[in-house]
């Protein structure tokens, strides 16, 4: 963001580059970290097409979660004719989701408006107030949507992430987003990893799951350890997205401060979040 809120396009480009730098497979935009959901509809439209133009090589998902299917619908459509790898969906949040039924009916329109595209769930309930069991929805959704292709889940329960593997087999493809509990998700198997914070420490994953491959679960928790400092400190000052743009500026990659109901940090604090990053680094 500018300083006034409105969109930084052009620093999309840095922003992308060094996320490729860091060591990303792939990139995941207008998600949580990239408030989506705190977007207007044209706003959404020229972020897609700035990081797909950017991207290269690298694969985009656009996320299209939205309160209106019908525009979610629309924003997918326009990523798949920008050239999106594929598009993640997450239900509407006002009136909450609770049936399988309900949360198919949700995602209908989207899939139909990318049939060539492949689509994901983004399982994230404590932000959308969706409890819909995902392993149940992954078994229901793979005849009643024929271009699901998996799931984010990003939730603490362990047990469902193996229902889920149970149930994908070989059709689905679980990811997780937990950055948190990356070392209790890698016995389970799971095909990929996004979060918010590989954006400023996807290095210290890669070395995780290097330590973890290579059966040293001590060096593998040492490495987790760390995952979970940074997010206490995010904790701390209760920002999340917020807390890594400061991160991000601190590294020297300026993102301009996130839109409410999100903190507008003041420079004590920006300055102080910097200092504990850098006592991290």
């Amino acid at each position: 963001m500018q300083a006034d809120g409105s969109i930084d396009i052009p620093a999309i480009a840095p922003m992308l580059a060094h996320l490729v730098d860091q060591g990303v497979d792939g990139l995941f935009a207008l998600g949580t970290t990239g408030e989506g959901r705190h977007l207007t509809d044209g706003e959404r439209r020229a972020v897609a097409e700035a990081v797909l133009a950017e991207a290269g090589d690298v694969p985009v998902i656009i996320h299209v979660g939205h309160n209106s299917m019908v525009a979610a619908a629309e924003l997918a459509a326009h990523a798949a004719s920008h050239g999106a790898a594929g598009i993640s969906i997450s239900p509407p949040s006002f009136h909450a989701v609770t049936t399988v039924e309900s949360l198919i009916a949700c995602y209908q329109g989207v899939c139909a408006a990318v049939p060539e595209l492949p689509v994901y769930h983004y399982h994230i309930p404590s932000l959308s107030g969706c409890t819909v069991q995902p392993s149940a929805f992954l078994a229901a959704a793979a005849t009643a949507l024929p271009n699901l292709r998996g799931i984010k889940f990003t939730d603490e329960s362990m047990m469902e992430v193996q229902r889920c593997q149970q149930v994908a087999e070989g059709r689905f493809q679980v990811g997780f987003g937990r950055d948190e509990q990356v070392v209790a998700a890698l016995p389970y198997g799971v095909d990929w990893f996004i979060g918010s914070t590989y954006s400023v420490i996807t290095p210290w994953f890669r070395e995780l799951m290097a330590a973890f491959a290579a059966g040293d679960l001590v060096a593998a928790r040492a490495h987790q350890q760390r995952v979970v400092d940074l997010v206490a400190i995010m904790q701390c000052h209760q920002g999340g997205p917020a807390v890594l743009k400061a991160m991000l500026a601190a590294l020297g990659v300026p993102c301009g401060q996130a839109r409410p109901p999100l903190p507008h940090y003041g420079q004590a604090e920006l300055a102080a979040i910097a200092s504990e990053l850098r006592e991290l680094f």
